[in-house]
């Protein structure tokens, strides 16, 4: 080591020799030649850290429960949320099958393509279908049941009453009412519906005092401005049903009775 002439240190030159640095202080030499051979080790410096590295250790290591619980409404920027779980609390999430399944009183199942007898030659994973009369090959003796390929053999659902799925192939909703599958709503009865009563039903024909109906003729008037929103009960004889009709504007001058049922 070297110390600078001009300095208090003065008196120092020409006593001190190399032997007298202590080993604890480097030399610039032994300091390059540290850096030289770091240099050379590429798997001695720390690697690069990108964002790409950051975001997937976060969706590797990070769950959404494990962060703090949001203090704002969350803008799902008209994504889905999918994947949901049977909830079983009032304030879990549903999903759309679940809720219309409530509304509407039924089990609904995964979707079919079409309703056959015969199971198809080449079925891809996943096809379902509605087994119908008379099954043959290997869904004989399996009719109103529900076959899923799933890619090896078919797999059978013997439905509940309540179950109901959408065919594909007509685009209409069938339910299996506990004996056969029938289209949506043909079992429904209106005068079953939950929080309906009688006087809440529609209206029946025969019921033409709700109308203010008191004229009967046997043959209508003319349409026109003077009858315009009026009702009247045409019945040709005695031996026939009253037919009611309104009077309606059909276009910017034009008028015309129209039926709206038939009063026994």
């Amino acid at each position: 080591m070297a110390f600078p002439k001009g300095t208090p240190l003065d008196w120092l030159w020409g006593v001190l020799t190399e032997e007298d640095i202590p080993p604890e202080i480097a030399r610039d030499a032994e300091v390059d030649g540290k850096i030289s051979d770091h240099a050379g080790v590429p798997d001695a410096h720390h690697a690069q850290y990108t964002d790409a590295d950051a975001q997937a250790t976060v969706k590797d290591n990070v769950e959404v429960g494990d962060l703090k619980a949001p203090t704002k409404p969350l803008d799902m920027g008209g994504q889905k949320i999918s994947g949901l779980a049977t909830p079983v609390a009032g304030s879990d999430a549903a999903t759309k099958d679940l809720v219309d399944s409530m509304v509407q009183g039924l089990d609904w199942q995964p979707s079919v393509l079409d309703e056959l007898d015969t199971p198809p030659g080449t079925p891809a994973l996943g096809d379902r279908y509605l087994v119908i009369a008379t099954a043959t090959g290997d869904w004989a003796e399996h009719e109103q049941d529900i076959a899923e390929w799933d890619g090896s053999v078919w797999v059978f659902t013997t439905p509940n009453k309540g179950f109901a799925v959408w065919l594909e192939d007509v685009g209409r909703q069938k339910n299996f009412n506990g004996t056969d599958w029938v289209f949506f709503g043909s079992t429904v009865d209106h005068g079953s519906l939950t929080g309906v009563g009688p006087s809440d039903h529609h209206v029946k024909t025969g019921d033409y005092e709700v109308f203010g109906l008191t004229e009967e003729v046997t043959a209508l008037p003319e349409a026109g401005a003077g009858n315009l929103g009026r009702f009247m009960r045409e019945r040709a004889s005695t031996s026939q049903a009253t037919k009611v009709y309104l009077c309606v504007q059909n276009s910017a001058d034009g008028y015309e009775w129209i039926q709206l049922g038939i009063s026994t």
